[in-house]
C-alpha cells in the first residue's frame, strides 16, 4: 500500500531535514530543505480458476515412505503462476 502525505490548513508538515533550518530563520529555505515526494501504489487483484488431475501411481506404497517425507505432483500454471501440488506422506 503507498503512503500519502496529507496536511491539515492549520499545520504545516515538518521534515526531519527541515527542523534546524525551521529553528533557526522560522521557515525552510527550499535550497536546504525539500519536501519528500508524494506518492501512490495500487495492487491489482484478480482471481483465477483452474484444476489439476494428481494421480498418485502405487499410492498405498506411499503410505510406508516416512515423516517428512512427501509425493509432489508435475508442475503446472494457473494464471501465469507455475503450481505444484504436494501430498503428505503417513508413516
Amino acid at each position: 500500500m503507498g503512503r500519502v502525505l496529507r496536511e491539515s490548513p492549520n499545520s504545516r508538515p515538518v521534515f526531519p531535514c527541515c527542523e534546524s533550518t525551521l529553528a533557526n530563520s522560522g521557515s525552510a529555505s527550499s535550497s536546504s530543505c525539500s519536501a519528500p515526494t508524494t506518492t501512490t501504489s495500487t495492487s491489482m487483484m484478480e482471481t483465477v480458476n483452474g484444476s489439476h488431475q494428481f494421480k498418485i501411481s502405487g499410492y498405498s506404497l506411499s503410505k510406508g515412505m516416512g515423516i517428512g517425507k512427501y509425493v509432489a505432483s508435475d508442475t503446472f500454471n494457473v494464471g501465469g503462476a507455475v503450481m505444484t501440488t504436494e501430498g503428505v506422506g503417513v508413516a
